[in-house]
């Protein structure tokens, strides 16, 4: 209790950088979001990007048009992958399709970083909610799935997707683009608060014994814990009061932030337990958040990176946050609680991992001690 409450107050004595971390959280927010209003006139007659291959004229491209009707401006590019892909980064296409040479199968790119895209990726999820549901021996209904969503015919079934309102969207995006100052306010936050906190006693103790070093450990992790409840509760309130809306929807985006900055908080603990100076702190919380927010898909679509980033990114927690991230829309799920069970194991691998370290290095400290 005693070492719990301590590195409260050490987190306490942070109070000047925690203040300056949220500032720094709300204009990074603001940069690359902006106010949801600001766009809702914009939106109410937007008019979607479509890419689509040439000389494949099948019945599923010519339905896709008519659902999308007078919504969209349909551009034909070389039927292959990488034309796809640069339809997307380079042209601005909301939606990219390409048809498999060898399957015939129809595949299609959207932009993950662009709320335009992502409401056209849901128009087109709907409309191939209602093509299914006409599906018979194997053959589909394109008129029905056409009149059903021009809602003349009228239906309800769980496989249907509705597209939500904007401001849906706007905190999936925002939600995935904070995670980079999030895990460098944790990171940083807490990794200086853990400084702060020295007890020469206690670590003469802990080297002693391994039962009282676990003990000591998780009590240190729990007001480290608590500490980084704090922060990620008032940074979703932030982002709550910067969106102006609210919907029990969200707390799925705020489960998955908690979860993450908790797997945050295991990492800067295992890199304290490796280099404790303050300058290494600092560097790697800001250097080593950028580059997995650059791997991981926060600021490229994951799509459009190399295959070895994206190998990379999937031995971090990041990469799977912003997994859930993408599907926190549509509620609660099999998948989305896989990641976060995912994110939850690498907070208790990295805690673990710097236990022991800090039990080898106390250790050596102790035998140093007693042998002079």
């Amino acid at each position: 209790m005693i070492v719990y409450k301590y590195f409260l107050k050490s987190f306490l004595k942070m109070k000047y950088s925690f203040l300056l971390w949220m500032g720094i959280f709300v204009m990074i927010t603001l940069a690359v979001a902006g106010l949801p209003e600001n766009e809702k006139e914009e939106f109410a007659n937007v008019i979607y990007n479509i890419s689509v291959p040439q000389s494949v004229n099948s019945e599923l491209v010519t339905s896709i048009k008519e659902a999308f009707d007078d919504k969209a401006v349909f551009a034909e590019i070389p039927n292959d992958e990488l034309s796809a892909k640069e339809s997307i980064f380079a042209d601005g296409a909301d939606i990219a399709f390409y048809q498999d040479k060898t399957t015939g199968a129809l595949s299609a790119y959207t932009n993950e970083l662009d709320m335009k895209s992502h409401m056209a990726a849901a128009k087109l999820d709907s409309y191939l909610s209602y093509l299914e549901i006409t599906k018979k021996n194997g053959v589909y209904d394109y008129e029905t799935a056409r009149k059903i969503a021009d809602a003349e015919i009228e239906v309800h079934t769980v496989k249907e997707k509705k597209e939500k309102p904007y401001v849906y969207y706007w905190y999936n995006n925002t939600f995935r683009f904070i995670v980079y100052p999030l895990m460098s306010m944790v990171m940083s936050i807490i990794g200086m608060a853990i400084i702060q906190f020295k007890d020469k006693s206690v670590e003469a103790r802990i080297g002693l014994s391994s039962t009282k070093l676990l003990t000591l450990s998780i009590a240190e992790f729990s007001a480290q814990i608590v500490a980084t409840v704090v922060i990620t509760i008032l940074s979703f309130v932030i982002m709550v009061g910067i969106g102006r809306n609210f919907d029990l929807v969200y707390l799925y985006y705020f489960l998955n932030m908690l979860v993450f900055a908790l797997s945050s908080l295991g990492l800067i603990f295992l890199i304290y337990n490796i280099n404790s100076h303050e300058k290494f702190i600092a560097s790697v919380s800001n250097t080593f958040s950028l580059v997995l927010a650059f791997i991981s898909g926060v600021f490229v679509p994951s799509a459009f990176l190399p295959e070895i980033a994206n190998n990379i990114a999937m031995f971090f927690p990041m990469h799977y946050y912003i997994k859930a991230n993408t599907l926190a829309i549509e509620g609660w799920s099999g998948d989305f609680g896989l990641y976060l069970s995912i994110q939850m194991l690498f907070a208790i691998c990295f805690f673990l991992a710097g236990v022991f370290i800090k039990k080898i290095k106390v250790g050596k400290r102790t035998k140093l001690a007693v042998s002079s």
